[in-house]
């Protein structure tokens, strides 16, 4: 975890962030850890170019207190992306959390990497076959709605869709 709110630029702006960080670990002690690599939005971050003219964060914008930067940022991410940063550590912890730890060697990661890929494209394959072969049965006939999504969804997502769509009828 980090403990600034900015945006980091895998390579602009680098040296800048480092410096920001290291000024805040020294005035506040709180953060041990810093992390140039991804985009970081924590909740705790008590300082946002409050008094580091020298280093604009990204956005150009200056904010008053760390809940108003982490707002901030919160929204940008799931407009930009879709979703909030710790969604993305949970899906990453969950698809890495049993390829990778600290003791991890590169050469393991990937090698474990690519069976985890390997999965997924079988399974893609798979999920390509069964929609070649058939249309996903439907739970209501006639609907064109349905009938319409089983032409555009995979089988998959067609259960998932349907499933919604007989909620939301039946809450009529």
């Amino acid at each position: 975890m980090g403990c600034y709110t900015d945006i980091v630029a895998r390579d602009k702006k680098k040296d800048c962030k480092l410096k920001m960080e290291d000024s805040y670990n020294k005035t506040q002690g709180i953060c041990s850890e810093v992390n140039v690599n991804d985009v970081i939005i924590e909740k705790n971050a008590l300082h946002v170019n409050r008094s580091h003219n020298e280093c604009d964060n990204l956005m150009g914008k200056v904010f008053n207190n760390d809940e108003e930067a982490y707002n901030f940022y919160n929204e940008y991410a799931i407009r930009t992306a879709g979703f909030l940063s710790s969604q993305r550590s949970e899906s990453t912890n969950n698809v890495l959390g049993d390829v990778a730890n600290k003791t991890t060697s590169l050469v393991e990661f990937v090698k474990s990497f690519e069976k985890i890929i390997k999965g997924w494209r079988s399974s893609e394959v798979e999920e390509d076959f069964r929609c070649n072969q058939s249309w996903p049965p439907q739970a209501i006939k006639g609907s064109g709605i349905l009938n319409h999504a089983t032409n555009v969804y995979t089988h998959k997502l067609f259960k998932l869709f349907e499933e919604e769509f007989k909620n939301a009828i039946g809450n009529f």
